[in-house]
């Protein structure tokens, strides 16, 4: 009979054991000399089993060894949590998520190890899906079982410069490395991240940034100082933090669990599109942001029963499709054989005169300006981030002069859209420096505006072309996004210039945004005329697509 464990029971999963036994501070040599440390947590009278190595950058003790060790240990597989370099009790100076030179040589001690059976598995979140992206390639595919990535991606630059846009939100994650620098890894560095608010919303809004960390920790950050100096996406300083090549090669099976508010969402996506067309595999899309309980509880029991099925041929704990969704609005999940759902259609919705939004193009020529003042950046209320509710009213946001406002006659029937909305803006700008902020809303039939997804594009206007009036047209993905609108309801498109502050604000300048310190106010106009139609474009579900998704 299986026993409950009081770890897997909290997150709501069957014990296979209660019972482990914890070998701590292992020595892990690296190429260079210096020495890192992990722990390896074992079912009782399962010394064979497979091993579960995770890499991390927030120590190993409690809460990791607690949720992490005994959670996986408790569904028959050997736990290796090794910390990372620079953290805790480990040698080395930290030099986040350049992993790739660490992971092989962990790779290569463990391979060493007489208890290591040469059959190994991966199932870590965040900053340590990334580390176990970093080294899938120095694992051989006959030892790999299995994977699991989850709330993560391959690819570092675009969840920190997103089209050229900074997000705020690593600011707050550096200053939590910095705090575990000065009081070590755990639950007291955790709790102190909750009493940094003032200071880090003064770092938000400090320049220049290259100060912010400064302003965040009392310190100089070298990698937040890196990071920076190179704000292109594309440059080649961020190779050695880019592993999608790995996903493209991955054979083994995986599952990816995320969620429509997790700020790696796009770019996992991106993964789980690269990932080889014959490779087992499983997504599951939430609903909640990054750091939500009701997220952990989710990806630890999906993780335990992927593990359980390609490890030991259980599959009693997967439950649905190879994809499985939650839909926003209609408050349900729903499973899929593919992502995005089959047989969906891009309908385009037009900006029109007098704030409205129709399907229908327009048919006169006309204009809505708006103006912004990079002192006063336009905020962003909900959506992706590490804490807090996603969805949010709108309605402050919508009430000042510097966002534009265009909605749809109420619905006549539902409508549910699954993909990733894109825009494209028709604006003529005072500036050629300018941010386009495109966001999707929900309106109730009590008049209630909440966000349903958003995207940002940073744009130096001559660099795009534009007609004999400097219009440009200026296209914006937003993010993807699973939701329905229900009859009565109607669709409301904002259009704004920041989306502070999860993103860095443009100041208009031009200057490199680590050094700048003034500001031009912009004039911006957005043009809805026959030749100029700027509009929203959903990836729509009909209801017979619907039907079969049920």
């Amino acid at each position: 009979m299986r026993r409950r464990s009081r770890v897997r029971g909290l997150v709501g999963l069957p014990a296979w054991t209660d019972r482990i036994v914890v070998h701590r501070d292992l020595e892990v040599p690296m190429r260079d000399g210096v020495v890192l440390h992990a722990d390896r947590i074992v079912p009782a009278g399962r010394a064979d089993a497979p091993v579960l190595l995770m890499r991390s950058a927030y120590g190993r003790g409690q809460p990791w060894r607690w949720l992490y060790g005994r959670t996986f240990a408790g569904c028959g597989v050997q736990v290796v949590i090794a910390s990372c370099r620079g953290t805790g009790d480990t040698g080395g100076q930290v030099d986040p998520f350049a992993e790739g030179d660490d992971g092989a040589d962990t790779v290569a001690w463990l391979r060493a190890q007489p208890w290591y059976p040469g059959r190994l598995v991966l199932a870590a979140p965040s900053y340590m899906g990334m580390a176990q992206w970093a080294l899938v390639d120095a694992v051989p595919s006959d030892e790999l079982v299995a994977v699991a990535a989850i709330l993560t991606s391959s690819r570092l630059a675009r969840s920190v410069f997103g089209d050229g846009v900074l997000s705020l939100g690593w600011l707050d994650w550096s200053a939590l490395i910095a705090d575990q620098q000065a009081r070590g890894p755990g639950i007291a560095t955790l709790l102190a991240r909750a009493a940094r608010g003032r200071r880090l919303a003064r770092a938000q809004r400090h320049l220049p940034l290259s100060a912010a960390d400064r302003v965040a920790t009392g310190r100089t950050l070298p990698w937040w100082q890196r990071w920076l100096a190179h704000p292109d996406p594309d440059d080649r300083f961020w190779d050695d933090r880019d592993w999608s090549p790995a996903v493209a090669r991955l054979d083994a099976p995986i599952a990816m669990v995320t969620s429509w508010n997790d700020h790696f969402l796009p770019w996992q996506l991106a993964d789980w599109a690269q990932l080889p067309a014959d490779t087992a595999r499983r997504l599951v899309i939430a609903p909640w942001v990054h750091e939500d309980p009701r997220t952990g509880r989710l990806y630890l029991s999906e993780a335990v029963g992927w593990i359980r099925a390609h490890v030991y041929g259980d599959a009693g704990e997967l439950a649905g499709g190879p994809v499985r969704y939650y839909v926003g609005g209609a408050d349900r999940w729903r499973d899929a054989p593919s992502w995005p759902p089959a047989g969906t259609t891009e309908r385009h919705w037009y900006l029109q005169a007098d704030g409205y939004l129709s399907m229908a193009e327009p048919s006169t020529a006309s204009s809505s300006g708006y103006r912004y003042d990079p002192a006063d950046p336009t905020p962003v209320v909900g959506g992706p981030s590490a804490r807090g509710t996603p969805w949010k009213s709108q309605h402050r946001v919508e009430a000042r002069d510097d966002v534009l406002v265009f909605t749809s006659e109420p619905l006549h029937t539902p409508l549910e859209i699954a993909g990733a909305p894109s825009a494209t803006v028709h604006l003529r700008s005072s500036v050629a420096h300018t941010d386009v902020v495109v966001r999707l809303c929900d309106v109730d039939t009590r008049g209630r505006s909440r966000n349903v997804c958003d995207g940002i594009r940073r744009v130096h206007l001559p660099d795009l072309a534009s007609d004999a009036a400097g219009v440009h047209a200026v296209d914006v993905g937003l993010w993807p996004t699973a939701h329905r609108f229900d009859r009565g309801h109607r669709l409301r498109v904002q259009i704004a210039s920041a989306a502070f502050p999860r993103y860095a604000r443009n100041l208009g300048t031009g200057e490199p945004p680590a050094h700048a310190t003034g500001h031009v106010v912009a004039d911006n106009e957005i043009h809805h005329a026959p030749t100029r139609a700027s509009h929203i474009t959903l990836p729509t579900v009909s209801d017979s697509v619907v039907a079969t998704l049920q």
